[in-house]
């Protein structure tokens, strides 16, 4: 089991977007690309406590860290709990959920299978990791694939041990080509833009994109967040 800090931004795009140049995003950095196909299946009780909770549990194949991954909201990003791949659920985490699923079982809930197109740009001087940033292309399902599959794109920005926030240049850079900033610190894929939307409307809240569907979202995503901070300290 390992802990790492998680600290990512996401941009919604269009099908026509066009990742700008990161050459030169980095004066003298070296930028490295390559293309993964990952599926991530995350799970949750049939009622969302971890959801309510603001955890997140997948189990992911097709990338450098694939394993069963638990995370939790934390001040500075995500705090992300790693194991190592396997069939089932190692016991130890397992048990670490017992109490805030409130003993109730762990069903797949969803699963999102992505091209990802990632960049990763190191400093010249460190040859530390400063920024991935990954292109994505998802097809997401529900309930254990009954559910209508949703597709869409977005832009993923996730910060390595020599950026302390998303270098300025980048967030312009792709802002200018069409990318819109995903609201709020913890989103993760599963709750991205349409799914937003289908709540919101199953909610019986004014449909489409407006500020007012968008701030009540953004506002009890905060309030989600706060709780869950407090509690992931039991759960260490």
């Amino acid at each position: 089991m390992t802990e790492v800090l998680e600290r990512e931004r996401k941009w919604e795009v269009d099908d026509d977007f066009v990742l700008p140049s990161l050459d030169d995003i980095v004066p003298g950095g070296e930028v490295e690309h390559s293309t993964i196909e990952l599926t991530s299946a995350y799970f949750d009780t049939a009622d969302r406590d971890l959801s309510a909770h603001g955890l997140l549990l997948r189990r992911r194949e097709g990338d450098d860290d694939a394993g069963w991954q638990l995370k939790m909201p934390d001040s500075n990003g995500r705090i992300e709990i790693r194991y190592p791949l396997a069939d089932t659920m190692p016991s130890d985490l397992s048990a670490l959920l017992t109490g805030v699923s409130l003993g109730k079982q762990l069903v797949n809930v969803a699963t999102i299978h992505t091209t990802r197109k990632r960049s990763r740009i190191t400093d010249p001087t460190s040859h530390q990791l400063v920024a991935e940033i990954a292109d994505d292309h998802v097809c997401a399902t529900v309930d254990e694939g009954t559910g209508e599959p949703i597709r869409w794109r977005e832009v993923e920005v996730e910060l390595g041990p020599a950026a302390d926030e998303v270098p300025r240049k980048l967030a312009k850079r792709l802002a200018s080509a069409g990318a819109k900033p995903v609201l709020g610190k913890l989103q993760d894929t599963v709750v991205a833009r349409n799914t937003l939307l289908r709540l919101a409307t199953k909610a019986g809240t004014t449909p489409g994109e407006n500020g007012f569907t968008y701030g009540l979202l953004y506002a009890n995503e905060l309030r989600q967040g706060e709780a869950a901070r407090r509690e992931a300290r039991h759960l260490a």
